[in-house]
């Protein structure tokens, strides 16, 4: 697994993209992430999440591993080979364990269902600069 820490200018608001073609899981990841000041866009597909990030590249993405069409094993590797994508930092949230093989394309990597506190590593305060 790769290794990111988030931070950001006191003037910006962190953005989080959460990749899910489950519309209950989005809905339960961006509650999380705003409780703690983030700002959330969605994504049901990989090819959405993939079109949202070139336009506008988030602080942080958490994606789905299984669904249908692009998953986000596919997605995890076309991220990764954009020089201005590859440095966001992108968590894996499935069921199952991403293949051996994929492992390296994520910074981590978190189970179903998501708590809170799982998410902590991941965020920034409101304020935007990392947790310590």
């Amino acid at each position: 697994m790769r290794g990111q820490m988030i931070t950001k200018e006191d003037s910006d608001t962190a953005r989080a993209l959460v990749v899910d073609d489950e519309p209950s899981m989005r809905s339960v990841l961006r509650h999380l992430l705003e409780l703690e000041g983030w700002s959330v866009e969605e994504a049901e597909d990989g090819q959405t999440a993939l079109e949202l990030s070139q336009a506008r590249p988030p602080d942080l993405i958490l994606t789905d591993l299984e669904m249908p069409g692009m998953d986000g094993e596919e997605l995890a590797r076309r991220l990764r080979q954009e020089a201005r994508l590859d440095g966001i930092p992108l968590v894996a949230i499935s069921r199952r364990s991403p293949r051996p093989e994929a492992v390296e394309l994520f910074d981590g990597i978190l189970n179903k269902p998501v708590r809170r506190h799982d998410l902590e590593p991941w965020l920034t305060d409101a304020g935007g600069q990392a947790d310590t």
